[in-house]
């Protein structure tokens, strides 16, 4: 089975073709494996970002992100969220998110 995977919010990353086996059988594990195939040479870095609590953040979805310190504003996808309480009680969001490089 060839196995084409492409990653990018413009569909920029591409990789050569993953060739395996057709015995292989099991589709969820040659998904996993074209994904690992695409992000070892991507530029992508996981950012861990906490918020004010925001009950609508869901893994999936595409988010802007302004970077106050490069003063420049960059685009990613929510990994994971967890809700949890800082150090005076105040309820949080914790994303992670996947981010292109800008380097």
């Amino acid at each position: 089975m060839i196995i084409r995977c492409s990653r990018g919010l413009d569909d920029t990353e591409k990789n050569e073709p993953l060739v395996l086996p057709l015995s292989s059988g099991n589709v969820a594990a040659m998904r996993e494996a074209g994904r690992n195939s695409v992000d070892s040479g991507s530029g992508f870095m996981e950012i861990s970002q906490d918020s004010v609590f925001n009950k609508d953040a869901v893994v999936g979805q595409l988010v802007g992100v302004y970077d106050a310190l490069n003063g420049l504003p960059w685009r990613g996808m929510i990994t994971s969220v967890t809700h949890g309480l800082d150090s005076s009680g105040v309820l949080i969001t914790r994303q992670t998110i996947l981010r292109v490089s800008n380097g």
